[in-house]
């Protein structure tokens, strides 16, 4: 084994979770692992933050610029592909204007320091509504809910793990995932820490997961049903007197939304009996219990409902802005007071197909293809994709794959071969978290510790690849539409963290400043911040939300007709698949990449414990590895996300039907198709 050559601290860039690391480099290689002096990390972090170091010099790294489609397909000067992009958009946008050309970005961008605020510059300086991003496939009913409630998408109260009785968590799997919108001091430690103590964790879940395994807890739930439970708990509540020192309105409102939905009506629909949900209803009471809801009810259908009734929840059971309930961020609270609305729902962003909002700068993914194939001098014609493959993660796959061949230009900016990068035209190498110096802004309103997380380049960038900051100035630049309105500008602040990371003098600056950053402390979550904060009231209803409750109620019927034989299909984080570029961490290993039905399902459909299927819904059909598995509910299989060769997205639709009408959120699941295997068929319909 080589020597190590220099230990350097850095943190994960992969969620919002922002775990602390420590790389050991050597000559051939980078080892990842938790840094165990950090205050906030416990020694903990997930195997996919662990596993990175693995991609660095992995043969479907992107390096140089790429020019060319199919076999015109070849390597470029930065110098040439930048000329490509500007000699086919700006003679565009003279002739078709900015909204001809469109931008999605994948989560990576998000954890990028300098290239976020490069994006919302670019969005800004090019003057086009056409932001897409994987938001709405993931969160964007989170921003929606927060909207409502609180006045601000930024305000999200996050679980006080280490001082609550009682945890309960809705569609999450903390221990594979760390969850979402949260980020726990220790992730799968702190929950052990508050079992240690006689806690009580509840996993609101179809699937009996790795998390349940270990901290148990299970209330099995029928796929999607979560919006269904949550009004029965709100009506088992509904009695009880909010704190006086938090100011509402229009909860009225909702809760005769869920008076019309107990418990005893919604247990045949939710799987969850009367006296369970008495039993959750009583921990919620108490006023020590935290609340928090994840990506498995975001996209059921009805997560911006779901998620103004988790609010409501946590006022009614006491535990909102209170010490073992659920805390403000001062970050989140402040941002809230200075940018009422945080830019959402801007009324000048309004789709051209659909008259969709924008929700925190973008439009609905789910409509994308339409606005590419749509006729119009409007329509999009050039595509920038940037830390993000579409092709695999959002739905329809096959038309948005027909509409990208279609485009004029289509430019992705990347670490690795994915694909959309195989129909780019020009394809620009980025570095990855390991080669530039970064600080964890977009997790810090998600941290319940004040620590700063900070880091600068590990190693030097690969090859030609730069800085996605960098690329997004001189992609800016070269359309004629600088970063900040000024070519000068925007040549400076793409220059800093190429300096930061290219040369080692540069690195060693970064680790500097990095060093001191990581010894400021930052403002933490602490009962009452919101009522000393705010100098709001909370808001459960308004016409958003009087809008999807009609939805609701109209979905219900449709839902109590259901056939009862039909199979559901959900998807399943992976302990180390993440995201398009990371599923199987080192981009190699398969032996995650299997389904899941349960035994009882095997047997009826006469099928081995092992073997592979083929799901098909009309004209698109996909064919996976399953195999027999404890803990699935009868009539489902359980499909691991991004299985390589195995698109589950090309058979969910996408269009008006599947989208939330006002966040924009693309409903996942609830389709129906069929599957097929050893001569067995049954159809196949998809939920939670």
């Amino acid at each position: 084994m080589s020597s190590i050559d220099i230990q350097e601290r850095t943190f994960c860039r992969i969620c919002e979770a922002a775990c602390p690391l420590v790389a050991d480099v050597t000559a051939d290689r980078v080892r990842l692992r938790p840094d165990a002096e950090d205050p906030a990390g416990h020694g903990y972090a997930c195997a996919k933050g662990t596993r990175f170091g693995a991609l660095l010099r992995h043969p479907e790294r992107l390096t140089t610029p790429q020019v060319g489609r199919g076999t015109q397909r070849r390597d470029a000067t930065w110098d040439e592909a930048l000329r490509v992009i500007r000699d086919q958009v700006r003679p565009q946008i003279r002739q078709y204007g900015a909204h001809s050309v469109g931008i999605y970005f994948g989560n990576p961008a998000a954890f990028n320091s300098f290239a976020a605020p490069a994006m919302l510059a670019l969005q800004k300086s090019l003057g086009s509504r056409n932001m897409y991003s994987a938001g709405s496939q993931d969160c964007n009913n989170k921003f929606t809910g927060a909207w409502i409630v609180y006045g601000s998408p930024v305000v999200h109260p996050l679980p006080d793990v280490e001082r609550c009785d009682h945890l309960i968590l809705f569609g999450s799997n903390p221990l594979l995932s760390q969850s979402s919108f949260v980020h726990l001091d220790g992730g799968a430690t702190a929950l052990d820490r508050l079992v240690d103590r006689g806690g009580t964790i509840t996993i609101v879940d179809p699937v009996a997961t790795d998390s349940v395994r270990r901290w148990g807890g299970h209330v099995p739930i029928r796929p999607g049903r979560d919006a269904w439970l949550l009004l029965s708990l709100l009506e088992r509540l509904r009695d009880r007197e909010p704190d006086p020192a938090l100011p509402h309105a229009g909860l009225a409102q909702l809760l005769d939304l869920a008076g019309r939905w107990p418990a005893e009506r919604t247990a045949e629909l939710t799987g969850v009996a009367v006296a369970t949900v008495d039993e959750l209803a009583e921990k919620i009471a108490s006023g020590r219990c935290a609340l928090h809801m994840s990506v498995g009810v975001n996209q059921g259908g009805f997560g911006t409902l779901s998620y103004v009734c988790l609010q409501a929840l946590m006022l009614l059971g006491g535990g909102l802005d209170a010490a073992g309930g659920n805390l403000f961020h001062p970050l989140a609270v402040q941002m809230a007071k200075r940018l009422p609305g945080g830019g959402y729902g801007d009324r000048h962003q309004r789709s051209r197909i659909g008259g969709y909002p924008g929700v925190m700068g973008t439009l609905p993914g789910g409509i994308l293809a339409d606005e590419i194939l749509t006729p119009g001098s409007e329509r999009i014609r050039t595509l920038i994709c940037v830390a993000g493959d579409p092709l695999s993660t959002m739905a329809d796959a096959g038309r948005l794959q027909d509409a990208f061949e279609r485009l004029d230009l289509l430019v992705t900016v990347d670490i690795f071969a994915s694909r959309t990068t195989e129909l780019s035209d020009v394809v620009l190498p980025a570095t990855t978290w390991l080669e530039r110096f970064d600080v964890a802004t977009t997790a810090s309103t998600f941290q319940l510790g004040d620590t700063v997380r900070a880091s600068g380049a590990v190693v030097a960038p690969a090859a030609d690849a730069r800085n996605d900051a960098r690329i997004l100035a001189d992609l800016s630049i070269a359309i004629g539409r600088p970063l900040f309105g000024n070519r000068l500008l925007a040549q400076l602040y793409g220059s800093v963290p190429e300096q930061l990371a290219r040369s080692a003098a540069g690195r060693a600056v970064g680790r500097r400043l990095a060093a001191g950053l990581r010894r400021l402390r930052l403002p933490a979550p602490a009962p009452g911040t919101w009522r000393g904060g705010a100098r709001r009231g909370l808001t459960f209803w308004n016409d958003v939300v009087a809008a999807e409750a009609q939805r609701f109620e109209e979905a219900s019927q449709q839902i109590a007709t259901h056939a009862a034989d039909e199979l559901v299909l959900l998807g399943r984080r992976r302990r180390l698949g993440h995201n398009s570029w990371l599923h199987g961490a080192d981009r190699e290993r398969t032996h995650e990449d299997v389904a899941w039905i349960a035994p009882e399902t095997a047997e009826r459909l006469a099928l081995e414990a092992a073997g592979s299927v083929q799901l098909r819904r009309g004209s698109q059909a996909i064919r996976c590895r399953y195999e027999v598995h404890e803990g699935v509910p009868p009539d489902t299989i359980v499909v691991p996300h991004g299985m390589r060769g195995a698109n589950i997205n090309a058979l969910i639709p996408a269009g008006a039907d599947a989208i939330e009408p006002f966040s924009g959120m693309h409903r996942m699941n609830g389709w129906t198709v069929q599957i097929v295997g050893d001569g067995a068929a049954s159809r196949v319909s998809s939920g939670h």
